[in-house]
């Protein structure tokens, strides 16, 4: 895992797909706490879980 984002919060706005989906999958391979903002919150959820699988800490808003 690479740790370049360790210790920062990253508020991405419509995550839960395409480009903002795979930056968010990025940002917490890198090690970044992901807060993850969309209107479609059940997606923003399933992208958390995702996220969480492997890599960071990551919330769903």
């Amino acid at each position: 895992m690479n740790n370049e984002l360790q210790g920062k919060v990253i508020f991405l706005t419509g995550g839960a797909q395409g480009i903002g989906r795979e930056c968010g999958l990025a940002y917490a391979r890198a090690g970044a706490t992901v807060v993850v903002a969309d209107i479609n919150h059940s997606a923003a959820q399933a992208v958390v879980s995702e996220m969480q699988g492997s890599w960071s800490s990551c919330r769903p808003v």
